[in-house]
């Protein structure tokens, strides 16, 4: 997105807000099964600001705003997902 903005010098930040109704449930599992759906706490939630800037610590931010959802959910967190950058951006590439 910078790069199209002709700005890549400019620090890429993801800052998220969830507004849930008082009836919001969220269904999840442990990986093998779901859960019966759990009711998300009512209001707004805010997570971020996240810094998306040094793709060297995308693993890092990555487990950040992932925890920050599941916490604006109400939810525990159940299991972390290992996102594959190299593989990703092999695929983008064409590789």
């Amino acid at each position: 997105m910078r790069q199209a903005a002709g700005r890549p010098d400019v620090e890429l930040v993801a800052e998220c807000q969830f507004i849930n109704p008082s009836k919001a449930t969220a269904v999840h599992g442990d990986g093998r099964a779901f859960d019966d759906g759990i009711q998300i706490p009512e209001g707004s939630q805010r997570i971020g600001p996240f810094s998306l800037g040094n793709i060297d610590d995308y693993q890092a931010v990555y487990a950040d705003m992932e925890r920050g959802v599941w916490h604006a959910l109400g939810l525990r967190v159940a299991n972390t997902i290992s996102f594959e950058m190299d593989r990703w951006m092999a695929e983008l590439r064409g590789s």
